[in-house]
């Protein structure tokens, strides 16, 4: 999910005394120990050579197998950038045009919009303005396997917003780019990426996986923590992460890029990936077509990250000096991310020691800096699916600090630009727009929030629903308890509904961020713990309309208690907009 603006290479703790290949060496083991990382592979070229590739640590925890660079690593998202590459040597060839209607190309589906056509150039910079979709993508076999464009048939991407206006990072966009190669060369996008740009080359050991091809035996065990995931992956919408590659053919691939031998590209279709295709404003980095632009120590950089379940990676170019960096872990935990980001910082520090970005200047807010103050979530999760309520736990705090700003507590200086409100953050490279309602990073759009869906307004509806539940459920069993009158039908239904809501509203935030604390938890569909819970609501709408038919029975009879009655009345109204509010949040049933 898009976060506020995050540094390509953190501010550096330590690095190489020089980029002495031993001394480079030296440097990431001891951080890959430090991190307690169980399996890592590194990559550096330079000046149209590999510098250096090693393996760290073990491939399996249980063998004690040690990695090598022809170990095979799950890279994640960094396989659009081999997606990129197919449609660009396709473009090339005059075989598509970037600028084009996708659905000219596409056999498999119709691609939706909200606006004008998409393109591939839209896909490829990631401001198609398509959904960001999690939930069953991937299977661990055949069941459940569906070849790409079946997949995209029966599952189309939503168009969140109109084409051509923001970033909105989606790996089912990039899928759809995919899908163009395969449509159009009437070949799987497996096969044709295998064919036409890995074995040009040299990539031998590099390839998108399938259940009926397998996952070749030299490939690292990943890990979260303690688990290891032995299972097979096998990504739904390969073309935006699924491939696998090993730290020797990441090393032919980066020098590929960087003015190397190429049978694929020519080194203008390399420069069009590189440059930057798209961007908020000028003075913000952008996208290129598969890379993420960025500017650290004074130099122009493009890179990519990886996730898969068990696994992430990275890979940093800068191609003004010939330099590239690949990192891989077998591991998909917080410690894994740590050592990714010491080590490419410590890399690049070692590589420019004196690079400083130029920062801008300081200047008086061109608009009034509490018109942006508020919340503000990633707007490409699906709008119909539980998992938008995650956008409560991740949103984004802006308020005022004077003519600054604070981005989740961060300050951000006003820099304005050409009369527009932009704002600089404490990094090298953290710039934000502030534009109609929007937050715009350098990759990523956040979508200021309405204020009645903003956390604190939510928390509040939770709170009322919550407390109304406990006197529900206290009250039945005080009564029950005493025993001075028999616990009519009402009480227990009432003392139903409280544990109903309460075991939702206490035990789906502490299960599910339990879950999803871990991205790779929903890819093969709602783990058990969270369906069960969301069988709850499904529960309490049960029982409240079995409460209200007892309740409207109830108000017809006589000697009834009117103020008892009433109490009754307003716990069920409540949990009437309790059920409403569930609705609004996708979360009554299993919506994903």
């Amino acid at each position: 999910m898009p976060a506020p603006p995050q540094r390509l290479a953190a501010a550096v703790t330590s690095a190489p005394e020089s980029t002495d290949p031993a001394e480079l060496t030296r440097f990431v083991r001891q951080l890959a120990k430090d991190h307690q990382v169980p399996g890592a592979v590194v990559t550096i070229v330079g000046g149209g050579r590999v510098v250096d590739v090693h393996g760290i640590g073990v491939t399996d925890r249980r063998t004690g197998s040690p990695v090598l660079p022809e170990t095979c690593f799950h890279l994640g998202s960094i396989s659009k950038v081999f997606t990129a590459t197919a449609v660009m040597r396709l473009a090339e060839e005059g075989r598509v045009d970037l600028h084009t209607d996708v659905n000219q190309y596409l056999r498999a589906f119709t691609l939706a919009s909200r606006g004008r056509p998409i393109t591939l150039h839209d896909l490829l910079t990631h401001s198609a303005g398509l959904e960001q979709r999690g939930v069953a993508t991937a299977t661990t076999g055949p069941q459940g396997w569906q070849p790409l464009g079946r997949h995209l048939r029966d599952h189309p991407p939503e168009a969140m917003f109109p084409p051509g206006r923001r970033i909105s990072y989606s790996s089912v966009g990039i899928a759809v780019a995919g899908q163009v190669v395969a449509d159009v060369t009437g070949m799987p996008f497996d096969r044709y990426l295998e064919t036409a740009v890995f074995a040009p080359l040299g990539m031998t050991a590099s390839t998108f996986p399938t259940p009926q091809r397998g996952v070749p035996s030299n490939c690292a065990v990943g890990y979260s923590g303690d688990r290891a995931w032995r299972e097979p992956y096998f990504s739904l919408v390969g073309p935006g992460g699924d491939a696998l590659s090993t730290g020797a053919d990441m090393g032919r691939f980066m020098l590929s890029q960087l003015g190397g031998p190429n049978p694929v590209l020519s080194r203008k279709s390399v420069t069009a990936m590189q440059a930057q295709q798209f961007s908020h404003h000028p003075d913000l980095r952008g996208r290129g077509y598969g890379w993420s632009r960025w500017y650290e120590q004074g130099q122009t950089a493009v890179f990519h990250n990886g996730q898969a379940p068990g696994f992430l990676s990275r890979m940093v170019l800068v191609p003004g000096h010939r330099l590239g960096i690949f990192l891989a872990a077998s591991d998909g935990g917080s410690a894994a991310a740590d050592f990714l980001r010491d080590a490419s910082a410590g890399l690049l520090a070692a590589y420019f020691p004196q690079g400083r970005n130029q920062r801008l200047p300081d200047g008086p807010p061109v608009t009034d800096v509490e018109e942006h103050t508020g919340y503000y979530r990633d707007p490409t999760l699906p709008a119909d699916s539980f998992t938008r309520i995650v956008t409560l736990l991740t949103a984004t705090r802006v308020t005022a600090d004077g003519d600054d700003l604070r981005i989740d507590g961060e300050r951000y200086r006003s820099t304005p630009r050409n009369g527009l409100p932009v704002y600089e953050g404490p990094g090298e490279d953290d710039r934000v727009l502030l534009d109609d309602g929007w937050l715009l990073l350098g990759s990523a759009s956040l979508q200021r929030m309405p204020w009645w869906e903003s956390p604190p307004v939510q928390l509040g509806i939770v709170g009322v629903i919550a407390a109304g539940s406990l006197a529900a459920l206290v009250g039945a069993l005080a009564g029950a308890l005493r025993r001075r009158r028999p616990v009519t039908v009402r009480r227990w239904l009432a003392a139903g509904l409280g544990a109903a809501n309460l075991g939702f509203l206490i035990g789906f935030p502490v299960v599910a961020g339990a879950a999803l604390s871990d991205p790779s938890a929903i890819l093969y569909g709602i783990p058990t713990p969270i369906a069960v819970l969301l069988g709850l609501p499904v529960v309490s709408a049960a029982l409240t309309v079995a409460a209200a038919a007892i309740g409207i029975h109830a108000a017809r009879q006589s000697g009834e208690g009117r103020g008892r009655l009433s109490g009754y009345t307003l716990f069920v109204l409540l949990n009437v907009a309790y059920l409403g509010w569930l609705a609004s949040w996708h979360l009554l049933g299993w919506q994903h």
